[in-house]
C-alpha cells in the first residue's frame, strides 16, 4: 500500500508518500491537460455589445489528469493520475510501470 499526502497549489501537487514497509519519499506532480477555465462577459449598450473572453488556469483542487514523479528509495518512479475533487473527497485513478489502482481518499 502506498500512503501520499500532498498539497495542490494551482497547476502543481508536492508531498511525501510511504511506500508500505520499504520507506518513504517525495513526490510532485504537474497538470497534464492544461485545464483553464473560460470566462465570457457580454455588455449592451444601444447600439454596440462587447465581449470580452478571459482565459486563465484554474485552481479545480486535485481534480485533472496528472503526471506525477514519485522519489523512492529504489529511484524515481514516473506515474500518471486522474483525479476527481468532490466535496474534499479524492477518487479516481493512478498509473505506473508496475500497473493500474484505484485511488481514494
Amino acid at each position: 500500500e502506498i500512503t501520499m499526502v500532498g498539497k495542490v497549489d494551482g497547476a502543481s501537487i508536492a508531498g511525501k508518500a510511504r511506500f508500505g514497509d520499504f520507506g518513504d519519499g517525495d513526490w510532485t506532480a504537474q497538470r497534464s491537460d492544461g485545464t483553464v477555465s473560460t470566462t465570457t462577459t457580454s455588455t449592451t449598450t444601444t447600439s454596440t455589445t462587447t465581449t470580452t473572453t478571459t482565459t486563465s488556469a484554474t485552481g479545480m483542487g486535485a481534480s485533472g489528469k496528472w503526471d506525477v514523479l514519485l522519489k523512492t528509495p529504489g529511484g524515481d518512479l514516473p506515474a500518471t493520475a486522474t483525479l476527481n475533487d468532490a466535496s474534499g473527497k479524492v477518487t479516481g485513478t493512478f498509473g505506473s510501470q508496475i500497473g493500474q489502482m484505484p485511488v481514494t481518499g
